[in-house]
C-alpha cells in the first residue's frame, strides 16, 4: 500500500551520482529518525519543455525511490530541498 505525503527532509550524506548534479541521497532525517538507503530502486527527472511552459517558469525536480528500513520512500529534491513524497510498507 502507498501513501501520499508532502513532508520535508533533510538529507544528511549523498553519494556521487552522474544523473543529478546534488548526487544520490545515501542518509536523510525525517520526522527526528535518520534512515539509512540501503539501495536506490529508480531515478528520474521531471523537466518540462518549452511547449508546456507559455512563459511560466517549471522548475527541475529529481526524484529518487529508494529502498529503506522503513520501506520504499520516494524523495524529491527541488530548488534545493528535499522532501518525501510517497511511502510504501
Amino acid at each position: 500500500m502507498t501513501k501520499r505525503v508532502r513532508e520535508r527532509v533533510e538529507v544528511v550524506d549523498t553519494l556521487p551520482d552522474r544523473r543529478a548534479n546534488d548526487g544520490a541521497p545515501s542518509r536523510f532525517r525525517w520526522k527526528g529518525r535518520i534512515y539509512r538507503v540501503r539501495s536506490i530502486l529508480g531515478f528520474w527527472r521531471e523537466d518540462t519543455g518549452p511547449w508546456w511552459r507559455h512563459g511560466l517558469e517549471v522548475p527541475q525536480r529529481d526524484l529518487w525511490r529508494v529502498d529503506t528500513s522503513l520501506g520504499i520512500i520516494e524523495l524529491v529534491h527541488e530548488r534545493g530541498e528535499w522532501r518525501v513524497t510517497r511511502v510504501w510498507d
